[in-house]
């Protein structure tokens, strides 16, 4: 007898990087949607508790799935970085981000550019070494 013809297994939806991020619980470094004050508010609050530890660090959405920023404690200061997605000559989305002008070639999810970041030898401007991850509710409260 004649075999029948294979048929394809069904696609199972695959979740992407960003839909695993924002599902709860996410990943302790990412806060969401929030904004440029509140993340320097809770980096500020846990370099309090922590007698400004450097590298005490979230990552923040600026627009839904492509930009993202690093805000992050150094020399007793908060900072930014922009991190987003490589774009390729054609304009969509290349494999992997940059973080303002740096190129991470071999950071193809933000989970891969923390890795990265928390492993560095040797920090730049561009690149700090993030240690601590900020938690989403401070134990804190504002003082205000």
């Amino acid at each position: 007898s004649p075999l029948a013809p294979l048929t394809p297994a069904p696609k199972m939806p695959q979740q992407n990087e960003y839909q695993t991020l924002v599902a709860q619980p996410g990943p302790a470094w990412f806060h969401g949607n929030i904004s440029r004050e509140e993340g320097e508010h809770r980096v500020a609050a846990m370099m309090k508790l922590m007698c400004n530890t450097d590298g005490i660090f979230l990552i923040r959405e600026k627009v839904k799935d492509t930009d993202f920023a690093i805000t992050f404690s150094r020399n007793g200061k908060v900072e930014h970085r922009l991190v987003t997605r490589a774009k390729r000559i054609d304009g969509s989305s290349g494999s992997h981000f940059l973080v303002n002008t740096t190129r991470l070639v071999a950071c193809h999810t933000l989970k891969d550019l923390v890795f990265h970041l928390q492993t560095l030898k040797a920090p730049t401007a561009d690149l700090p070494l993030l240690s601590q991850p900020c938690p989403h509710t401070s134990a804190t409260a504002s003082s205000t």
